[in-house]
């Protein structure tokens, strides 16, 4: 779900996978900390991912509204 929010439109989606791939690449047979991924995808994306990875992935409840309808999304519709 969380590379789902990561890439709602088609230009990023290109770079959420460009990121998978380098991910996977730099890091097969190998290890690697989930905080080194973070830093790979603010890198690629060029954007402060902190909040989104906090909430998303450190966090113990629903993430704010902000991190579920990114991009072009929008707001949900109650």
């Amino acid at each position: 779900m969380t590379t789902r929010t990561v890439a709602p439109s088609p230009s990023s989606a290109r770079r959420k996978f460009r990121t998978l791939r380098t991910w996977t690449r730099d890091h097969a047979y190998g290890n690697a900390s989930f905080r080194q991924f973070e830093a790979l995808a603010a890198r690629d994306s060029g954007k402060d991912l902190k909040g989104f990875f906090g909430a998303w992935v450190d966090g113990t409840v629903i993430p704010p509204e902000k991190y579920l309808y990114p991009g072009s999304l929008g707001t949900p519709t109650r």
